[in-house]
């Protein structure tokens, strides 16, 4: 798996720039820079992450950056329809991506245990030319216009979320990984099977949907937004979730337009 370094979350870039690694925008981010020269980084964290845990959302977002600390970030995406497209301002899309691909490229729809991709303009699954709505495989290669080609693996067995992978030179904006089509799980841990691969880790983290909301279980104790926990939590927008053996962040992005 590649490693995104350069945008990871890593323990120096918390210290120096705490508003782009465990808020998003906004009067939060303000907050936690003036916490940060009154009471320290370590505190300043604390207590904003504590705020934002208990401030009710509008709606729930569908669109996240998952940090995962020693492997990298990845897009996570919620909804059920997916649109592929060009990474330009207002382009309304889900995923974009920078390189040759038109505004609005290609739908990937869930339905059921199924995956769909539905061409808007040139697209080619296992280099045949598409014209209608067709059902992905595990394996299955699409190319978007000339040059962009992503993977789709659906592998794990208990799991109806599938994996988007660029293997071609672009990125996706902001850059990510892979990116995660999460139906009602989202599995990470060393299992090659699992949707994010963590090798370190000793036990699996299930990130799941109930209600409205995304929530996180785990065998035994660890923390979110800095809150001891047991075996499972509701999460926020934005938050952190560590234990003994592994750490994330979930941050909310803009809902596509």
């Amino acid at each position: 798996m590649r490693r995104n370094r350069h945008n990871s979350p890593d323990s120096d870039s918390r210290k120096t720039r705490p508003d782009q690694v465990w808020l998003s925008t906004g009067a939060v981010s303000y907050a936690s820079a003036v916490l940060e020269t009154q009471v320290g980084a370590k505190t300043a964290r604390e207590q904003v992450m504590k705020r934002s845990s208990t401030k009710p959302l509008a709606e729930a977002p569908t669109r996240r950056q998952l940090w995962v600390d020693g492997v990298g970030g990845f897009l996570l995406l919620t909804g059920p329809d997916v649109l592929i497209g060009q990474a330009t301002p207002q382009s309304g899309v889900d995923v974009p991506i920078l390189g040759d691909v038109s505004r609005r490229h290609a739908w990937i729809r869930r339905r059921g245990a199924e995956y769909v991709v539905e061409p808007l303009a040139e697209v080619r699954r296992r280099g045949k030319l598409l014209d209608q709505p067709t059902v992905l495989s595990d394996g299955d290669l699409i190319q978007l216009g000339r040059s962009v080609v992503l993977s789709f693996q659906k592998r794990h067995p208990l799991s109806a979320s599938a994996v988007l992978r660029l293997e071609s030179s672009q990125r996706t904006e902001p850059a990510a990984d892979a990116i995660l089509l999460m139906a009602e799980t989202c599995i990470l841990g060393p299992k090659s099977c699992n949707h994010v691969v963590c090798g370190g880790w000793n036990r699996d983290v299930v990130l799941y949907k109930q209600g409205d909301g995304l929530h996180v279980r785990s065998p035994g104790a660890f923390q979110v937004n800095g809150q001891a926990v047991k075996n499972k939590s509701p999460l926020v927008a934005d938050c952190s979730v560590q234990g003994e053996d592994f750490s994330f962040y979930l941050e909310r992005l803009a809902a596509s337009a």
